[in-house]
């Protein structure tokens, strides 16, 4: 899932804080002491001088100087509000999500002004949706920068990657899978091929410690909690595969997520008696 954390969209902020700015602005004074972060401007020049004139009949600034004030302000403004997050999503999570999975090596880079373009050599395909008739070929695309959500692959690097077709074209982004493949686990790799595909009735659902109770109370047996720190947050990534039994849904009993939850246990353990 994307989020844009820090965007440009009109409305958010009352009319009179965007008064009070610019009319601080006109003045030349800073009286302004809203967050920034929340301001939502998009106005064209003509709608800023005639705020400006209203705010200040009797001023009179030269346009150029106002234009080089509002193209300068803006600049700035829209390099700190534009950014790309992503909502924390387990490997399973994305697999089930994602119209194609498929383990590729990096071979080029042929970067443009919004997408970059990887020349892949595919070597396994995991996923892909018929519905879209996708084979995926020797290309991958991605936006071009980090605050559109796009992804950096190392050449000669080989990768499991997930990703959704976009006008025909494969796409992949920050919010998707982009896992070196020689750092996935036995566990992670069993669900590629396989698990991972018969878990997509279940939800896993990324759940803060402290919050567990509540959220298992109300999972109906559908969910399985992706716990923060200090609960097993890495053993459920690396080794957790959630499916759906007689009870409900559950995180599948395997050697590897038994031995990393008992190891998660003793440091736990070993952490309260240092601070007792």
């Amino acid at each position: 899932m994307l989020f844009w954390s820090k965007q440009l969209v009109v409305g958010r902020t009352p009319k009179r804080d965007h008064q009070s700015f610019l009319g601080a602005r006109c003045s030349g004074r800073n009286h302004y002491r809203g967050n920034r972060d929340m301001l939502s401007i998009v106005i064209t020049l003509s709608e800023m001088f005639s705020i400006c004139g209203g705010l200040k009949k009797n001023m009179r600034w030269p346009t150029p100087y106002i234009s080089f004030l509002l193209v300068a302000f803006l600049s700035l403004t829209v390099d700190k509000l534009e950014a790309c997050s992503c909502a924390p999503a387990h490997p399973q999570t994305k697999f089930c999500k994602a119209d194609f999975v498929a383990v590729i090596k990096v071979k080029d880079l042929e970067e443009g002004e919004f997408e970059n373009l990887y020349r892949v050599k595919v070597k396994r395909v995991f996923k892909s949706n018929p519905e879209h008739n996708m084979i995926l070929e020797d290309e991958l695309w991605t936006p071009s920068t980090d605050g559109m959500c796009g992804v950096t692959l190392n050449l000669n690097m080989t990768y499991v990657v997930s990703g959704s077709m976009r006008s025909g074209k494969p796409f992949i982004s920050i919010c998707d899978l982009s896992m070196p493949w020689a750092k996935t686990t036995k566990r992670q790799r069993k669900g590629f091929r396989q698990l991972y595909r018969e878990g997509c009735k279940c939800k896993i659902v990324f759940t803060p410690f402290q919050w567990k109770g509540t959220v298992l109370e109300k999972a109906g047996g559908k969910q399985c909690l992706w716990e923060s720190e200090p609960g097993p947050l890495i053993c459920q990534e690396e080794h957790g595969i959630c499916m759906q039994g007689h009870g409900g849904c559950s995180w599948v009993p395997s050697v590897s997520y038994k031995n990393c939850i008992e190891q998660h246990q003793r440091h736990r353990e070993q952490h309260r008696s240092r601070e007792a």
